[in-house]
This record gives C-alpha cells, sequence and structure tokens, in this order.
C-alpha cells in the first residue's frame, strides 16, 4: 500500500495541513495516478476543491491497458460547484475511463489549470448554445477561469462578446480574455448599456456563472428568444424563479452541468481534444493560476483563505516533464 501525502483543513476552509494517508493498490478500472499537478478553486461560500490534476500512472488495475503504465493521464472533478471535493493528494484512484491523455506539447501544470475551466467553456459555447459568427454574447464574470475561458472562445468563433465584472480592476483581465466591450457591477444599468450597445437588439444568450439574485438585470439583456445559460453561483444560489417571467420575450433558460456532457468516454475526449486544441492555437490560457510547491500549500494558502479571498492555483507534486 503506497503513503500519499493530503491536504486536508477544517470547515471554513482554513488551517489546511497536509496529513498522511494510505492508497490501495488499484481495482479494476482504476489507475493510481502519481500527481504532478493538482488544481484548487476556492471561494468564500465553498471550501478548497479539487478541479483536476495531472499525473503519471503507476499502477493499473484489472481491464486496464498495461501500457498505461508511465503515460500522463489528466482528470476532472465533475462535481457540481465542488460542494463536497476530495482532498488534493499526491496520488490518487481515479476510474480509467474518465482519465485523459495529456499532449506531450503541453505541460502538467497548464494542463491542469486549464482543463476544467475549458471543458466547461467547451460545453456552454459549443453545445449548450452553439456560438457562431454574429451571435452577440453577454458573459458574467469574465475575469474569472470560466467566464475568461468562455470570452476567448466566443470571440473566436466570431461572436461580439460583451463581459461583465466585479471591479474596475478586473476590466483589463477581461479585455484580455477577449471581451469587446466590459461593464462593472453595480454601476450603470446593466440592460441599458447592453441595449446601447448592440443598437437595442439585446443578446443572443447570456452565459451567467454569478448567479445571485440577478434575473431582473439577465433578462433585461436578452433579445427575444433569446437564451439564459446559468451554469454557476459563485455570488451564491439563485432565488426561485418565476416562470412566467420567460413567456415576456419567450426566452429560454439552460441550466447545465459539466458531468451531463461528459457522461460518455468518446464525449469526453471529444471535448479534452476541443481544448487541447484550443491552447495550442491561443485561444485559452492556462496562466491566471497561480503555481506553488504540493508540500508548501499550508503556508502559502494560509493568508488568502483566512482574508476569506476568492482565487486558483496549480500544486506542484513531483517533477514536470
Amino acid at each position: 500500500m503506497l503513503e500519499a501525502r493530503e491536504l486536508h483543513w477544517d470547515e471554513d476552509g482554513r488551517n489546511v495541513a497536509l496529513v498522511a494517508s494510505r492508497v490501495p493498490a488499484p481495482q479494476a478500472g482504476e489507475v493510481l495516478l502519481a500527481h504532478t499537478a493538482v488544481a484548487l478553486a476556492w471561494r468564500s461560500s465553498a471550501p478548497l476543491g479539487t478541479e483536476a490534476a495531472v499525473g503519471r500512472v503507476l499502477a493499473v488495475g484489472d481491464g486496464v491497458p498495461p501500457h498505461l503504465v508511465g503515460t500522463r493521464l489528466g482528470f476532472v472533478d465533475e462535481s457540481p460547484g465542488l460542494a463536497l471535493p476530495a482532498p488534493p493528494a499526491s496520488h490518487a484512484l481515479r476510474p480509467a475511463w474518465r482519465c485523459v491523455p495529456v499532449p506531450d506539447d503541453v505541460d502538467d501544470a497548464d494542463a491542469a489549470a486549464i482543463l476544467r475551466p475549458g471543458l466547461t467553456a467547451e460545453m456552454l459555447c459549443r453545445r449548450v448554445f452553439k456560438v457562431g459568427a454574429g451571435h452577440r454574447v453577454l458573459v458574467l464574470g469574465t475575469a474569472g477561469a470560466v467566464g475568461g475561458a468562455v470570452a476567448a472562445w466566443t470571440r473566436q468563433l466570431g461572436a461580439l462578446v460583451l463581459g461583465v465584472v466585479r471591479t474596475e480592476d478586473a476590466v483589463a483581465r477581461a479585455r484580455e480574455n477577449g471581451c469587446h466591450q466590459v461593464f462593472v457591477a453595480g454601476g450603470e444599468d446593466l440592460g441599458e448599456a447592453v441595449a446601447a450597445t448592440t443598437q437595442q437588439r439585446g443578446v443572443d444568450v447570456v452565459f451567467d456563472g454569478v448567479g445571485g439574485d440577478n434575473a431582473t438585470s439577465v433578462l433585461a439583456c436578452l433579445r427575444r428568444r433569446g437564451t439564459w445559460v446559468a451554469y454557476g453561483a459563485s455570488a451564491g444560489p439563485r432565488p426561485p424563479l418565476a416562470w412566467q417571467s420567460l413567456q415576456h420575450g419567450s426566452w429560454q433558460l439552460a441550466v447545465p452541468q459539466l458531468a451531463d456532457y461528459v457522461r460518455t468516454r468518446d464525449e469526453l475526449l471529444r471535448a479534452a481534444g476541443a481544448v487541447f486544441t484550443a491552447m495550442r492555437a491561443g485561444v485559452l490560457r492556462a496562466g491566471m493560476a497561480a503555481r506553488m510547491p504540493f508540500d508548501a500549500a499550508p503556508e502559502l494558502l494560509a493568508p488568502a483563505l483566512a482574508n476569506r479571498a476568492r482565487g486558483r492555483c496549480v500544486l506542484l507534486a513531483g517533477s514536470q516533464p
């Protein structure tokens, strides 16, 4: 049985500490990964969560091809909102069919950083609402990882991309992520600003990873028969929706979860392939997440967690290729 190191924390996401744990041999259909990069995300309303991990295969269980030993694989946690995440660890058992090969020209830290936001963006703008040239798109939270990936990808697809950020400090980052124009939440009336920018036509789709009590402002931005894609709630849960409000503009509401769009291995491999292709083309960038040594995480994460800040980072455990 292998000895691993895990990051543990209390209910508030504080007092992070490394704890030794035992990892058994892989069972049928499993691979044992020695992680080289583990992507984390946290916010004030949720504990630390493992978004994705990349590692080398140390051993395989029955039914898994032996030639996978020594190869690099990536794994994505698909749980909604990372509500009950597994602790970040130096080693872990993973279902082999849920792992994806990492291309030789993509390093481990970049792959771990881009996998979950990239897969989410691919789901949103290529399948939930298939964005194309001429579409008008509003992305809430465009300074963040997923919102930034959505903005970048939809711009590459030929859309007019409008973004919304929380603070003036985030405007420049949102523009770097592909937004043609950026609005600051709480500033001018969002519906009026979007209407002015789109010659009173409104947007075809709103990609909303923010949540909270924002239904009125979101619907004010949509054209008739437009689509509201509510995929996250970084600002907190949404209150109950008065469904009759959607009838006023014949609006459509989509509430997608990543797990439902990568239910088969074929779906997962196609989506991951699209993400890595977009990354190579410079459409998606993995540089937003900070990097830090796995063993130094308790000390380095402490200030951010104590201040209840939100953030993302990649923990580097073991050697990089």
